[in-house]
Order: structure tokens, then C-alpha cells, then sequence
């Protein structure tokens, strides 16, 4: 692939151009807001994927914040997926 189909490499993984760009922001993005705010998530090593640090997803590094619509972000408020996360949707 190259940069002419629109992908590009990061971090050893092919994405969308600008995709660094798109994670670079979601670090500003550090709360959700609810009635009050909450602190997102950041990722975390997750034991049952070992041979990556990165985010399958999102290819946030552990303590980074995710890209919103992530699919791997938990949600701070009820733990589940934050994508699909009602209260976040509302907020």
C-alpha cells in the first residue's frame, strides 16, 4: 500500500491518512461529560493480547487516550463499551 490509495504506516500497523493526527487529538479530549465530567479511560496492556502494546483498534499506546468510537475504550461511567455507551451517546 501507499500514501496514493490512502493508507499510510504507524506504529507498524497500516491506517487511514491523518489517522495520527486524529489520535494526536483525542489526547485534548480528556472527558466525557455526563450532569458532571469524567475522566476517560486510557488504554491499558490488555494480558489476553501479549504481543501488542498497541490498541487493535485504535492503535492508541497504553496511556494514551483512545480515538472516540474506539470499539476497545471503556466507558468511565458504566464500564462497558464506551462506542455503544447510551450515556455517552446522550452526552
Amino acid at each position: 500500500m501507499s500514501d496514493d490509495e490512502g493508507m499510510e504506516l504507524f506504529r507498524g500497523k497500516w491506517v487511514v491518512a491523518g489517522w495520527p493526527e486524529k489520535l494526536a487529538a483525542a489526547q485534548t479530549l480528556t472527558h466525557y461529560r455526563f450532569p458532571g465530567p469524567m475522566a476517560r479511560i486510557p488504554h491499558r496492556r490488555i494480558r489476553m493480547w501479549p504481543r501488542s502494546n498497541l490498541c487493535d483498534d485504535c492503535t492508541a499506546r497504553p496511556g494514551e487516550l483512545h480515538v472516540p468510537g474506539c470499539l476497545t475504550e471503556r466507558c468511565p461511567k458504566c464500564g462497558g463499551q464506551a462506542a455503544l455507551c447510551e450515556d455517552i451517546i446522550r452526552s
